[in-house]
């Protein structure tokens, strides 16, 4: 069966700056958890992806939804917007982990 890309799904749109979902090793639909992009169409190991755990405010122990053991996509758009929000992440940009 021939690979085909496929865009990566939006996590969020805030603030005129769109994030997507990464996937583990280019498997669509196998979402990592916690990686985005502020790119669509950019490989998965480029500069424009970013870990939840690299963003200010970060608390690993919020990071697991209670009892179900997921992401805890909520607290994920709470830290993104607030980086947004910040300017520490820009559309199509890397993560600038000195704006604000």
């Amino acid at each position: 069966m021939p690979w085909e890309w496929a865009p990566p799904d939006i996590f969020l749109e805030h603030e005129g700056v769109t994030i997507y979902h990464t996937y583990d090793d280019d498997v669509i639909r196998l979402i990592n958890g916690r990686y985005y992009s502020t790119c669509e169409s950019a490989p998965e190991d480029s500069i424009y992806e970013f870990g939840v755990e690299d963003l200010p405010g970060y608390d690993s122990k919020r990071d697991r939804d209670p009892g179900l053991g997921d992401p805890n996509w909520e607290y994920h758009k709470e830290l993104i917007e607030a980086a947004i929000d910040a300017g520490l992440l820009r559309q199509d940009e890397p993560l600038d982990e000195e704006a604000e």
